[in-house]
């Protein structure tokens, strides 16, 4: 059973440079990124902060993090994760085969399929013509809403309450 999506990771060549144009268009700051030095990786700076619910992260976990600049929860969320794909059908077998989500119609209609992950919503939709790969729709403290299409995504902000 997921808890939440606690990670999302966009693959671009410049993380920072991507960073920076994120904070610029939607205004919000990106935070924190962490090295992983015995798995020679790092991340790239935050703007989504990691999900509390995350089943990744125990009672002491979440304890120990909130002295640092990354911590455990913060205040963007993810709400929804639309997906473009070329065969909604074919896609939501993979996901059941592979993770177990189930999908149902999408209120939002034409041909989408929406599935609940904890507080979140992953949304399949048909690809038609040009539309583009994803949109990421977040809720922040922002004060007024907004849209900007960047790396490929749809990203749209809508002031938390």
């Amino acid at each position: 059973m997921f808890l939440g999506i606690d990670h999302l990771v966009i693959a671009v060549a410049d993380p920072d440079d991507a960073a920076a144009q994120l904070e610029a268009q939607l205004g919000l700051e990106a935070t924190g990124g962490g090295r992983h030095d015995t798995l020679g990786t790092s991340e790239p700076p935050f703007l989504i902060e990691h999900d509390p619910a995350s089943a990744e992260w125990a009672a002491a976990d979440r304890a120990a993090r909130r002295t640092q600049e990354h911590a455990i929860g913060g205040p963007v969320r993810l709400e929804v994760l639309e997906l473009t794909v070329n065969d909604v059908n074919g896609t939501i077998q993979r996901f059941l085969r592979t993770t177990g989500l189930r999908f149902r119609p999408s209120l939002a209609g034409g041909g989408a399929r929406d599935s609940n992950v904890g507080g979140q919503l992953v949304r399949l939709r048909p690809r038609r013509g040009a539309s583009g790969a994803a949109v990421v729709r977040l809720t922040a403290p922002v004060a007024d809403g907004r849209a900007v299409e960047l790396f490929g995504c749809r990203w749209v902000v809508r002031p938390s309450g």
